[in-house]
């Protein structure tokens, strides 16, 4: 079983459900007067044809799915959790360092300045995106003590 077929098909099924939901429960319109239904629909369907454009080169190539690893899953939802717990009482930039410093234990033997490069861009990524870009409230750094 092939990786890229694996994926393309599932953003073809779920491109197709999105498809069939938007048809099912949003009215479509006509191409003159558009309803809420059509650009769902555009997308589902659009995402569809990106599943079967990964699908389509997959019947060429012999590759295979890598093996599952369950230490890295486990290690991507503690980074996960990890955010989750930290951005309320600590702030933005804590729980990025917290979120990146977590998930490099997914992978084995993790370098202290690669994880500390990371931080740093990570940090001015979620600052220039979320705080400059969008203007959203959130507190960068806090000290609940």
């Amino acid at each position: 079983m092939r990786r890229d077929m694996v994926a393309g098909s599932a953003l073809i099924v779920a491109g197709m459900l999105y498809a069939a939901w938007a048809v099912i429960s949003l009215p479509l319109g006509t191409l003159n007067q558009m309803g809420p239904g059509m650009f769902p629909l555009g997308l589902g369907i659009l995402l569809a044809l990106f599943g079967a454009g990964i699908v389509g080169p997959a019947f060429i190539k012999d590759e295979r799915i890598p093996q599952f690893n369950p230490r890295a899953f486990l290690v991507v939802l503690a980074s996960l959790a990890a955010f989750a717990l930290v951005i309320r009482p600590f702030g933005l930039f804590p729980a990025v360092i917290a979120t990146a410093v977590v998930s490099s234990f997914a992978i084995p033997g993790p370098r202290p300045l690669t994880i500390a490069a990371l931080c740093a861009v990570l940090m001015f990524l979620t600052w220039f995106i979320f705080i400059y870009l969008l203007a959203l409230q959130i507190p960068l750094v806090q000290w609940r003590f």
